[in-house]
């Protein structure tokens, strides 16, 4: 029950509830329960799902709740009188999506490597505008849910002429199966400024096969 409250912190909010600078500080605080709600990552949290993190990331095995007493939560079973914050999809990044080029081969590999090497925080906007369009949190986006966001956020605002969803799609959706997965959404939505060098050399020290300054066929491979 424990590793539910850790995973269930790491979900709402991208990143674990224990961290530190050194294993040494991160064990101490692990064994001393130490962790918080930070702002602004829990504002949008309600009450009852921290509830239901504290009461699972208890010290003493016997105060964490019973896989009973979670399931009957009621952050869980919803009669949280608290409704989701997320009620816009985030214009910026549905600009970003409407004018994104499908890239060749290469770029879709550095694309789908760096936004899975990018600090959480720096996803949330992305985040937290995939999980509002992804309406049956079915973990992919469909045309039909597409079309819904561009008409919730105002398509006039996003571009001079109405945006052609299909061919968005055909653009980012590189596994070609019609829809628009996280990983996918990501790239195609990310700030360019993400795209610096600091960034793209954590791509690059990623790449290296350990043993060489250049990349190689074996480590690209």
């Amino acid at each position: 029950m424990w590793s539910l409250g850790v995973i269930t912190y790491c979900l709402l909010c991208g990143y674990p509830p224990f961290n530190a600078d050194t294993d040494q500080q991160l064990f101490r605080k692990i064994k001393n329960c130490d962790y918080e709600f930070y702002m602004p990552d829990w504002a949008e949290a309600s009450s009852e799902a921290k509830d239901f993190i504290e009461k699972l990331l208890q010290l003493d095995p016997k105060a964490r709740m019973t896989p009973e007493e979670a399931l009957a939560h009621p952050w869980i079973i919803g009669t949280s009188s608290c409704k989701k914050n997320f009620t816009a999809v985030s214009k910026r990044v549905l600009s970003r999506l409407a004018v994104f080029q499908k890239p060749n081969l290469f770029q879709k590999q550095i694309l789908l490597l760096l936004t899975a090497l990018l600090n959480s925080k720096e996803l949330k906007d992305i985040r937290d505008t995939f999980s509002v369009i992804d309406i049956d949190s079915s973990g992919t986006i469909t045309l039909a849910e597409l079309s819904a966001a561009f008409l919730q956020a105002g398509q006039e605002e996003l571009s001079a002429s109405p945006p052609n969803l299909s061919e968005i799609i055909r653009r980012v959706d590189f596994d070609e199966n019609g829809e628009i997965n996280y990983s996918e959404f990501v790239s195609g939505t990310l700030d360019r400024t993400l795209l610096n060098q600091e960034n793209l050399h954590k791509v690059f020290k990623y790449l290296l096969d350990g043993q060489s300054e250049v990349l190689t066929y074996k480590s690209l491979k």
